[in-house]
């Protein structure tokens, strides 16, 4: 398993892609954009055209999850749920649109 560290370098979707799901395919890329779209604590969009997405520091990520915990009154478990929730429901949707 490869890790993204905190670090200046920009990660493309395509990139993403292979790091999340092993693979380049066109239902991978879209599922990487709409995650890293939608969960916005480990990762920061860095460009538009063509989107880039940069690794948070580790005390960003910690500030960003302590201020949800604060805002949504979530536990720190049920927000790792929520994020493993979400990227089994987007392998589920890739599998899906791959059969079809």
């Amino acid at each position: 398993m490869q890790m993204v560290h905190e670090d200046d370098e920009l990660y493309s979707v395509t990139e993403m892609a292979s790091l999340l799901f092993g693979n380049e395919e066109p239902p991978s890329c879209y599922a990487s954009h709409r995650l890293l779209s939608q969960e916005r604590i480990f990762f920061k969009q860095a460009g538009r055209s063509p989107p880039r997405f940069q690794a948070r520091s580790a005390k960003e990520v910690h500030s960003l999850k302590a201020k949800r915990i604060a805002d949504d009154k979530v536990t720190p478990d049920s927000m790792h749920t929520a994020m493993t929730f979400c990227m089994q429901k987007k392998k589920r949707q890739v599998y899906a649109f791959q059969r079809s």
